[in-house]
Order: C-alpha cells, then structure tokens, then sequence
C-alpha cells in the first residue's frame, strides 16, 4: 500500500512539468497557425491584385532576326550623303557669288557702264613681254589684232591718232598693253611712236633692249631735242621715246608746256602716237587719312571721303568734282521719314552748306568750301542709277523759296535767366564766353530782356557749362531735342514764306531763328514730333514751289 501511494505521489509530481510542456507545445502551435493564416491571407491578395491590374503593353508581334541590319539602310545613306555634298557646295557657292563684286568678264563691265569695249586680252604666261613679235600667231597676239581692228573703226575719220594707254594701279599690264599694241599697228603700216610718260617706274626700256639714258624727262627739261629722244626699234614703222632719267617732280613736267610741244610735234611726224601714262594720270584715292597727335589713326569722319574729294578737286582746278552715293542726289525732305520726296536739281553753294550742317547725311558739310571760291560745280550722283541728273551744286541761284528741309537730331536746348540783363551791357559776353571756355558751338539763339535760349549739338560739357551759368543766372536745359531746318535761295524774303507759320497750331514749336540767314528758317522742336512735322511742312511749303 504504501509503495502504492509512492508511485502515485510520484506521477502526481511529474503532472506541472507535463502540463508546462503541453501549453508550450499548444502556444507554439497557435504562432505557426497565426503565421499560416496570415501568409495565406496575403496570398489572396496578391493573387486578387495581379488579377485586378491589367497591363497597357501587350505583344502584336514576336520579335525575330534577319540576316540584314536594318538601320542604316545603305541606299538610303548614299543618296541623302550624294544630295548634300551637291546641295552644300552650291549654296556655299551661291553666296559667295552674290558677294563677290569683281569684274571678270565682258557681260560685267558692259551691264556696269556705257564705254565701249575695244577687246579682250587674255594673261600672258610667257617670260618675255612682247607677245605680238615673238609668238605672232598666238591667241594674245590675235587678241590685240582685235583690238587694231575696233580701234580703227572707233577712230574713223581721225588721220593722226593718239592713245593713251592708263591704269589705277601698277601691275595691272599698262606697259604689256601699250608695247604689244604699239607693235600690231605699227605692223599694219602705220608710222606709230610709243611714248614712255611713266617717268616713275619706266620699263619698256628692258624689252625693247633700248637704252633710257635720254628720253622724255630729258626734253622737258630743254636737255635735248625731239629728234635726238626718239629712238628706231627692230620693228618697221615703230619708234620709242623712253620715259629717260626719273626726275623729282615727274607729275609738274607733264602738266608744263613743253609736253604739249612735244605731242604736236609727234602728231605732225607720225600717224599713230602711244603714250603710256603712270598710275596718277587718274587720281583714286580714299578719304583723308592721318595720325593725330597721339600717334593715332584719324580721319575726317562722316563724309570724310567727299570733303576730301573737292579738296583735291580745288588743288587739281577740276572741271567738275562728281560724290556718287546710294540716292539720286539730294532729296527736298527726309526720305527716311517722309514719303514721295523728290530729288532737287540743282542748289547753291549757301544752300547746300546749309542743308548737309543740318542733318542732310548725303554731303558733308565742309564739302563745297574748297571748291566754292573757284566755282568748280559738285554733283551728286547715284551709283545704283547713273543715268539719273542727280544734284548739280554750283555758285547759281535758280529759284527763290523752300527748296528742302532737313533735320538736325540730339540738339540740348539751354534757357538763360537773369535780371541782370535788363538795361545792361556784357550779359551775353560773359555767356558766349562760357561756351568758348568749354569749346562748345552754339547752333541757334533767341534773345528777350531778361532771357536767352539757345541750343548746341555737343553735350560734352553740357554740366560744367551748367555750372558756370548757374553763378549768375537760372538755367533751364531741354534734351531730346531736333532743329528742322528750311532752306532756299532768299526765303525769307519769300511772299508765301508766311505760310509756314500755319503749322504753328499743330506743332508745339521750343524756338524759332528767322533772319539770321536769308536762306535758312530753322525751328527747335521736341524729336519726339520730328516725323509728324516734317511730313506736315511737306504738305504745306513743296506745293508752292517749283523744283
């Protein structure tokens, strides 16, 4: 009994150990259930969003190879490779030909100008320079027999000939031309006698083997006789005078009498006389070009190249100094701003000067001061349009009245105000002063008891001009500012000049200078107004007068 009771206390005792384990048997248990539950729910899930999403691509076709590339396709290539080499070099080809402003055929000089064409001589690659003798019967050779023949029909009914043979430049086959041309007609019979007047730079000495110990320069200068410079060449019929010692004043021999001795002399002896002249028998310059006292370069600035040209034309006694420019000579208003305008036929000395210092761009305004004292007349000419009568300029007055206007831009107005100009003398030196101190040119002025209005065209020094006035007085300074100016042959004595004054209740007017010049009537208006007043005097003044 008692062992009995032993083994039941016994089992008794393993019971919590037995029990422990079952509730951790039974807790792990409900863990893997709760992990299994969880991992099926979101199975579903995922099983209900990939059924639920619907793909935006989807396969049209299997992708499969080919034995050939695709892209590029060679033919393809080839051809767009072909068509831009072609496109490209003619487009770049096309530009350039647009640009480029060189004579290089027959169609060019005769589309850009009237004078007749004698021939064309082709470039001579040969070291030797008369052609004409050593190669007669080659293709230069034939080309100055051409030349022979239009001559001789250009110069019908001319017993005695004489040919001046010229150039802008050197190196441009003068020499080539004279001795070549020279010996073609000379060879047709005709007693010719070469003339070498390019006393600088003499060459036709070398190819004629002749020596140039004697020669024009000799005779101007009385050293020796017509018949003792002429000198027979191997050629029948052709004689040379070489241009002899080069002297240092070659260009005042030739203008001396003693070289119009000597042409008549040749025309009496000879049937045909050559003469070629150097590169200064056609003067070509650039405008006025210089250093100024810093070593820098300068020039005459707008217009420069037109100042320089009556400059020349003065020292040079022209006949006539032509400027040619894009426009047919100088308009009777702006075209710029005003329609229709209409080129002026014909202007003064006064008015043009006039015109180009208030605002004309087409002439500068020194331009007729050299040439006005010897009443040498300048033309305006259009480049564009030769045939047009562009604008004759001389010391002639055609008709009384407005004959243009013009305006004047970026003009600064100054009012000057004091009471100490009342009843007094030298106000208007010490303002004047001012101005000169500064080096400041005043354009137009206007004067009352107590003010003076003025305008100047360079505010340079407009605040220390300012400065200065202001010790003595009130000042006032307007910018923006324009001066339209009214030009003609004695306007202001004009009976229907008063006409202008109609424009005065559509324009507001800052100043008004009339009587200071017979020939000008100038008004300060605000720029802002400039277009709408020149289109206005236009309306009102071109119909009263002829141009």
């Amino acid at each position: 009994m008692q062992v009995s009771m032993n083994s039941l206390e016994n089992e008794m005792g393993t019971i919590p150990k037995t029990e422990r384990e079952l509730v951790g048997i039974e807790r792990e248990y409900r863990v893997k259930e709760s992990l299994y539950l969880y991992l099926l729910q979101k199975e579903a899930e995922t099983s209900i969003a990939l059924a639920a999403s619907v793909s935006d691509n989807r396969i049209i076709e299997e992708a499969r190879s080919t034995s050939y590339p695709i892209r590029p396709i060679p033919k393809k290539s080839y051809s767009l490779a072909l068509l831009l080499g072609l496109l490209i070099p003619t487009g770049v080809i096309f530009v350039f030909e647009q640009f480029n402003d060189t004579v290089r055929d027959k169609k060019t000089i005769e589309k850009l100008t009237k004078i007749p064409m004698l021939g064309i001589v082709g470039y001579s690659k040969e070291h030797y320079a008369l052609v004409v003798s050593e190669k007669p019967k080659s293709l230069i050779a034939e080309s100055f027999r051409t030349v022979r023949t239009n001559l001789k029909y250009f110069l019908k009914g001319k017993e005695k000939e004489t040919i001046l043979i010229t150039s802008s430049i050197g190196s441009e086959g003068k020499t080539f031309s004279s001795m070549n041309l020279s010996i073609i007609i000379a060879l047709s019979g005709k007693k010719t006698v070469l003339l070498g007047l390019d006393l600088r730079k003499p060459k036709i000495v070398a190819d004629f083997e002749i020596s140039n110990d004697k020669g024009v320069s000799s005779f101007l200068i009385g050293a020796e006789t017509i018949a003792s410079i002429i000198q027979k060449t191997s050629v029948e019929n052709l004689s040379i005078i070489p241009s002899g010692p080069i002297p240092p004043n070659p260009s005042e021999l030739i203008m001396g009498e003693k070289m119009d001795e000597l042409i008549n002399k040749l025309q009496q002896d000879f049937d045909t006389i050559f003469k070629e002249a150097s590169e200064t028998s056609i003067y070509i310059t650039q405008g006025f070009i210089c250093l100024d006292d810093e070593g820098n370069i300068s020039n005459l600035q707008r217009g420069g190249s037109d100042y320089t040209a009556t400059i020349i034309g003065a020292v040079i006694k022209a006949e006539e100094v032509e400027i040619w420019t894009d426009i047919d000579g100088m308009h009777n208003n702006d075209p710029r701003y005003v329609e229709n305008t209409k080129p002026i036929s014909n202007l003064s000395f006064d008015e043009a000067a006039e015109l180009a210092y208030f605002g004309a761009k087409i002439l500068h305004p020194q331009t007729v001061t050299p040439v006005r004292a010897d009443n040498i007349p300048v033309r305006l000419k259009n480049t564009m349009n030769p045939e047009a009568y562009g604008t004759l300029i001389n010391d002639n007055h055609t008709e009384n009245g407005v004959k243009a206007i013009a305006a004047k831009d970026y003009i600064t107005a100054i009012k000057i105000k004091s009471g100490r100009m009342l009843l007094a003398h030298g106000f208007l030196k010490k303002v004047f002063e001012i101005f000169e101190n500064y080096e400041t040119s005043i354009d137009m002025i206007t004067t009352s008891e107590v003010a003076i209005s003025l305008t100047v065209d360079d505010d340079k020094n407009l605040d220390r001009i300012v400065e200065a006035l202001e010790k003595f007085s009130t000042v006032e300074v307007d910018k923006n500012q324009t001066i339209v100016c009214l030009v003609g042959h004695s306007i202001v004595n004009h009976h229907e000049t008063f006409k202008l004054f109609q424009i005065l209740q559509d324009v507001k007017i800052r100043m008004i200078s009339y009587g200071g010049s017979r020939n000008n009537i100038s008004l300060l208006i605000s720029s802002k107004d400039k277009i709408k007043t020149l289109g206005k005097l236009n309306d009102y003044l071109f119909e009263l007068v002829t141009l």
